[in-house]
């Protein structure tokens, strides 16, 4: 409320990863504090078991839009990928979100392959997205690539590709 004066818009997303973040239900805000309207969960492949009921049980404890992302996707196997999906799938997350952490993810080699996932998401009444990194130089060429994907609803952005390592897709490189 300090941040966004108190206008009650609803417009704020917490972003957390489950690895550091706190445990404690108490320390979240919920829906009718009136800031926040999205968590944004994020998880390693080796704390998904844990996160996901987590994320779950935050979502139904603060009423809030719940996202989930699962980070690194280009170190998961096809059969590692879709197993995660369908466990996601079975939570009432709005957002199910894949993130290029490392950056080196090839949608112009491999894009039939994330395709697929993001329709299986969608087609279940989940918003599909993805989260670029742009440590190879890709960055912009995948989220030129998302855009032709009648799959993929959401790619996120930063100002000045504020993010991890050589950071993340530019707001400034999208925006016409």
């Amino acid at each position: 409320k300090q941040v966004t004066g108190g206008k009650g818009r609803k417009n704020v997303s917490v972003m957390i990863d489950y690895h550091y973040c706190s445990k404690d239900f108490k320390d979240y805000p919920k829906l009718d504090d009136g800031e926040v309207s999205l968590i944004r969960m994020t998880s390693r492949k080796d704390n998904l078991k844990d996160a996901i009921p987590f994320a779950s049980a935050l979502k139904e404890y603060t009423g809030i839009e719940m996202s989930f992302n699962m980070s690194n996707i280009t170190n998961y196997g096809d059969a590692e990928l879709n197993g995660v999906i369908d466990q996601l799938l079975k939570y009432e997350f709005e957002y199910i979100y894949m993130a290029d952490t490392d950056g080196c993810l090839d949608l112009g080699k491999d894009m039939n392959r994330y395709e697929e996932k993001w329709k299986r998401i969608q087609d279940s009444g989940k918003k599909a997205g993805i989260h670029l990194h742009n440590h190879l130089g890709r960055a912009y060429m995948n989220y030129r690539k998302c855009l032709s994907s009648p799959y993929v609803e959401l790619c996120d952005t930063s100002v000045g590709a504020l993010g991890k390592g050589a950071g993340n897709l530019r707001l400034e490189e999208v925006l016409d």
